[in-house]
């Protein structure tokens, strides 16, 4: 599912906080994008401090990966296909290094680091079948060092093709 947020909206936006505190305190994974809109140009803007705020209350690590090339896929309302993205995973911040960093700071230092989201589902079954992991049918916690060391090997610098889409009716952020 997804976890809506009001744009403007100081009391939408502390609910979408407590439900993602919420979620991650269950051991459900969330994925947010930090700059809190798409970029027109392809810039990196300003992160937010809501994420980082949330990884700190949940007292959870987060897990930044980079998507780069989204930008350019969008014409308007339309989708420019084929196209190609890059997705890199960036080295993950221990919850130990959330806990003693201000929020601001960490938004500043992960921005730094390009971050851009965190893996959306499909994408991580995409690599878990291109590693030949895949479909996963226990818990990822269940996989073993040789397995994550394998995935994490895959994903260093890895390309997606998008060669289709079913709109955005089916979309889904989680």
């Amino acid at each position: 599912g997804d976890i809506p947020v009001e744009r403007g909206s100081r009391r939408s936006a502390k609910r979408m906080m407590e439900r993602c505190v919420e979620c991650l305190s269950r051991g459900t994974s969330v994925i947010v994008f930090p700059e809190g809109t798409r970029t027109r140009t392809g810039e990196i803007g300003r992160f937010k401090d809501g994420a980082f705020l949330v990884a700190k209350s949940a007292g959870v690590g987060i897990q930044p990966v980079v998507i780069d090339g989204t930008w350019s896929l969008m014409k308007g309302w339309r989708v420019r296909m084929p196209h190609t993205f890059r997705v890199r995973v960036l080295d993950p911040i221990p919850p130990e290094r959330v806990a003693s960093s201000e929020a601001r700071e960490l938004a500043g230092r992960t921005r730094e680091d390009y971050l851009t989201g965190f893996l959306q589902k499909r994408v991580g079954q995409t690599l878990l079948r291109a590693a030949g992991l895949g479909p996963l049918a226990r818990p990822a916690a269940e996989l073993s060092n040789g397995e994550v060391r394998c995935l994490a090997a895959l994903m260093k610098d890895w390309t997606l093709n998008v060669t289709g889409t079913q709109g955005f009716g089916g979309a889904q952020v989680t």
